[in-house]
């Protein structure tokens, strides 16, 4: 793996300014699309709390993990 990225990062600085940017950009819009599915997936799951009741354990409320790290 390491020898992957040195070696894309050694193609990428071996070329004009006009590529290295091109493909820069290009690259960063495919980070940025991965992080979008990521957050999306993350929304999407959703977390059951749950509190001891008389019969067995009672579900106080579900919600995604933003909504639970945002309600501290």
């Amino acid at each position: 793996m390491k020898g992957i990225i040195r070696k894309l990062f050694s193609t990428l600085l071996s070329e004009d300014m006009g590529k290295q940017a091109r493909q820069v950009e290009i690259i960063t819009l495919i980070v940025f699309i991965i992080l979008l599915i990521i957050i999306v997936g993350l929304w999407q799951f959703q977390i059951v709390l749950t509190a001891p009741g008389e019969a067995g354990r009672e579900i106080i409320g579900k919600m995604n993990i933003f909504q639970l790290l945002l309600s501290r």
